[in-house]
């Protein structure tokens, strides 16, 4: 009777460690799956497909289990034959392949986070008053937040982090602000915090004279509006996108003084063009299919907006660039103004090369798409200007070069948002005209 007491001891040993095994198993396939979908472990949506992988699993078991042993009762092949040690460890490769098949379900069936949106984006804006860069806004963006650090020309630093969720809405954001040419190790002059709750949003501003609390009500979920920032006015063109509206009013915070809601209207034109407008002011903006801005203009201002993604957004400077010509150099550079037949003039700059024995050829440089500088000014990389790079190289061959802000850059007029193609074509016409005028050009070449 000793024997038979001592091997029944040993199958439930046997048991409860195959079915350890078996439950380690499930929670590996299902611990590896959610680390594979980006899926944080504190979250609702983790804890409800690990129940549904561990289900699937405990489900497979059993039916598997009952497979081997189609003679056993069904509560029998749930709970596990008490049985010799080599069908013991039949149990144990029953709850691996249950655990592997519920980890394929689970891969197959649940949604994914894309890799986009695991690696945090690094883009910039740099807003551009004629040819001279007045802000630039870098932009850190990951699944669940953002950061965004402003850089204004002799106005402060700003840098906030907005807390990210579906809508897509900001439930809260922290602000930090320092004073012109402050250095970003010293205290701030500014720093605070806001919540937007469901009908009422609470600031908090703390500076060294003391804490100042606002709250205000709200409705509609408003993003948050800062001056100079587009993170958030792109989040808004993507509210009004999923709505597959061609016009949609978003609520948007402005942060700025006591703090007030606006409502922001939304349009959009074609497939790549979104209008926003708020406050009597229109942006109009160069988009992607997701709603994702790539560049814009301030409408009736010579502001311009100008998109940068990846390691290049950290390499823009401010300031204004110079035109002139650089030290030694055997040419001259001549500011200029083209008198167009439309009325308006083009602010440029001539360079004619020294010491030239008669009439020299020159060239005119033409812009590419968008509102450019005389010198095609891209701010991706810092002094890298191609028409400036190509006047020089022209000047020391004893070529003249003449490069023209387009509309609306620096000091050019003309209207930029009437105008067609023809009308710019025709600009060009009036810089060659201007060349032929000029004592010292060949109009011949």
């Amino acid at each position: 009777m000793f024997v038979p007491v001592m091997h029944r001891r040993c199958g439930n040993v046997r048991v409860r460690r195959a079915r350890a095994a078996s439950a380690a198993a499930i929670g590996i396939a299902v611990a590896i799956s959610t680390s594979r979908h980006g899926v944080s472990h504190a979250t609702p949506a983790w804890m409800t497909w690990t129940a549904i992988g561990a289900a699937i699993a405990a489900v497979l078991y059993v039916i598997v289990q009952r497979a081997l042993r189609p003679d056993l009762p069904l509560e029998e092949a749930a709970a596990g034959p008490l049985s010799d040690e080599q069908h013991t460890w039949k149990l144990v490769a029953v709850g691996l392949i249950a655990a592997l098949v519920a980890l394929g379900l689970f891969l197959g069936l649940s949604p994914r986070i894309a890799n986009s949106q695991d690696v945090p984006l690094q883009s910039a804006f740099v807003i551009t008053r004629g040819a001279d860069t007045i802000v630039v806004e870098r932009i850190t963006r990951g699944r669940s937040s953002l950061t965004a650090d402003l850089t204004m020309v002799g106005q402060a630093r700003f840098i906030f982090t907005a807390e990210l969720a579906p809508g897509p809405s900001v439930p809260s954001l922290t602000f930090k602000a320092w004073g012109a040419g402050a250095s970003i190790d010293s205290p701030p002059a500014q720093s605070g915090s806001q919540v937007f709750g469901k009908d009422s949003t609470f600031m908090t501003i703390q500076t060294p004279a003391g804490d100042r609390k606002l709250g205000r009500a709200i409705s509609g979920n408003p993003l948050p509006l800062m001056n100079n920032d587009f993170s958030m006015i792109e989040l808004a063109i993507a509210r009004a996108k999923a709505t597959g509206a061609a016009r949609a009013t978003v609520p948007m915070f402005a942060l700025a003084g006591a703090g007030v809601q606006l409502d922001c209207v939304i349009e959009f034109v074609g497939a790549d063009t979104a209008v926003f407008r708020v406050a009597g002011q229109e942006n109009r903006f160069g988009i992607t299919p997701d709603g994702r801005i790539t560049g814009g203009l301030v409408i009736g201002q010579p502001i311009s907006i100008t998109r940068v993604d990846g390691a290049a957004a950290a390499k823009i400077s401010i300031g204004r660039p110079d035109y002139g010509a650089p030290a030694g150099a055997p040419y001259t550079a001549e500011e200029v103004t083209v008198k167009t037949p439309m009325g308006h003039v083009l602010t440029g700059t001539l360079t004619l090369p020294m010491n030239a024995k008669g009439k020299v050829p020159a060239v005119v440089t033409i812009t590419g798409s968008g509102q450019e500088d005389r010198d095609e000014y891209i701010s991706l990389v810092p002094g890298y200007r191609i028409f400036r790079q190509v006047a020089d190289t022209l000047g020391r061959r004893g070529i003249a070069v003449l490069r023209m802000d387009d509309r609306s850059i620096n000091g050019s007029g003309g209207d930029v948002n009437k105008a067609t193609s023809a009308d710019f074509a025709d600009d060009i016409r009036a810089g060659v005209a201007y060349l032929r005028g000029r004592s010292e050009i060949d109009g011949a070449r």
